[in-house]
Order: structure tokens, then C-alpha cells, then sequence
């Protein structure tokens, strides 16, 4: 999650478990307490894309397959 430096600027969050080369899964809220809640309405609505366009598959989302984002 990125923090804020000012109060004109959101907070925001990248799912990188769930970011493609078609699919990216990002959020942002102006309210600290509102950005879970607003990353789990882009997870779902991203998995529900996927799945709609047949296209999800539940063994690629791990950041195990995104090794610049495991520490």
C-alpha cells in the first residue's frame, strides 16, 4: 500500500497476485480505514472478470509466480 503525503492525495493498493499481462487488480481511497474494503471490491470484481472470460485460474494467483514482489 502506498502512503499518502498530503491530504489531496488517496491511498492505494496493488494486488499483485492478481496482475497480468491482461488482468491488474488496483484500488484507492481517500480514507485509510476505507482501502481493505475497497481491495477486496477490486479483487473480486478482477476474479469475476477472469472467470466470466473463462480465464481464472485459482493455481496462478500466488505471488509464488511473482518473485519480485516476495521478500
Amino acid at each position: 500500500m502506498e502512503k499518502t503525503e498530503d491530504n489531496d492525495t488517496a491511498y492505494g493498493i496493488v494486488i499483485p497476485a492478481l496482475c497480468n499481462d491482461k488482468y491488474s487488480a488496483y484500488s484507492a481511497s481517500d480514507e485509510f480505514d476505507d482501502i481493505v474494503k475497497n481491495a477486496k471490491d477490486a479483487a473480486f470484481t478482477v476474479m469475476e472478470e477472469m472467470a466470466l472470460n473463462e480465464e481464472l485460474d485459482l493455481s496462478q494467483i500466488s505471488l509464488l509466480n511473482k518473485p519480485e514482489f516476495v521478500s
